[in-house]
């Protein structure tokens, strides 16, 4: 995966990390498909979180034809690099 989610543990992920994991991959936009395998999740888990990141004003849908695409708005940015902040200290850096 290309965004370390949590502290390299095989543990479940939390919803914030899965989130987070999500902004990271949206902020270049990303379609569907890029945002599930490089977030390693169903496509049903995917729906869910997209429709969560998106009525908290965390991610934009844009349709461009046939195309759906995802990017990371201002206020996901926020919560983004909050979350690494978080996990910088947790994590001793």
């Amino acid at each position: 995966m290309i965004f370390q989610l949590f502290n390299g543990s095989s543990k479940k992920r939390e919803k914030l990390d899965i989130v987070a994991g999500i902004l990271h991959i949206c902020n270049k936009e990303a379609n569907r498909t890029q945002i599930m395998y490089q977030a390693g999740m169903s496509f049903s888990q995917l729906k869910e979180y997209i429709s969560l990141a998106i009525d908290r004003n965390l991610l934009i849908e844009t349709k461009n034809n046939d195309m759906v695409k995802y990017s990371t708005t201002e206020k996901g940015l926020e919560l983004l690099q909050r979350y690494r902040e978080i996990m910088d200290i947790l994590n001793g850096n």
